[in-house]
């Protein structure tokens, strides 16, 4: 009896989607401390859980032909306003109004991280890039990188005649769907 009481004052101060979201946010953080200490793990992951979760990712903010991120950052102005009205709003007509929008609003903050240690973070915990690709590591004077840059501007060089220009930007010569799907393919063949 003690136990249920417990439940329903808990789902009376916190949204059961925001249950749903705590609880994932341990699973991720667990997740999170297991790539620290265990590199080999977040190589695996990522290679496996985050690349499916990255590619679900990609093909979803694809269907845009615009960057999501980018028209998510310029409208965050008047989307923060219309959330934060919707809150005001929210708080005053609902009992207990305070506490089930700190709590929704703390599950959105976990949802982020979790979404972010699931797709992105195991890639900063993993091997090093030189480690994975067999690489030695040595100094590197200014001579080496001055002759690098070089080489990259010569072969940048080579393909621009191949790239149309506007007076404003480069011109791609196939439709959004088409570049998206070359990258796609570029993608899977460096794979």
């Amino acid at each position: 009896m003690q136990r249920e009481s417990i439940i329903k004052r808990i789902k009376r101060y916190v949204p059961t989607p925001a249950l749903v979201i705590y609880a994932a946010a341990l699973v991720s953080l667990g997740l999170y401390v297991s790539f620290i200490l265990f590199p080999t793990f977040a190589d695996a992951f990522n290679g496996s859980v985050s690349q499916l979760l990255r590619r679900i990712m990609a093909y979803l903010t694809a269907l845009f032909p615009f960057s999501v991120a980018e028209a998510l950052i310029f409208t965050s102005p008047v989307l923060i306003f219309l959330i934060m009205r919707a809150i005001s709003e929210y708080m005053e007509s609902h009992a207990h109004g305070f506490a089930r929008t700190i709590s929704s609003l703390i599950a959105v903050l976990l949802l982020f991280g979790s979404v972010f240690t699931l797709n992105f973070a195991a890639g900063y915990r993993g091997s090093t890039l030189d480690q994975k690709l067999g690489l030695s590591v040595g100094s590197v004077s200014a001579e080496d990188l001055r002759n690098t840059a070089e080489y990259v501007a010569d072969r940048i060089n080579r393909i621009s005649d191949s790239i149309t220009f506007s007076s404003e930007c480069s011109i791609r010569s196939m439709t959004h769907a088409e570049t998206v799907s070359a990258a796609h393919d570029s993608y899977d063949n460096l794979a």
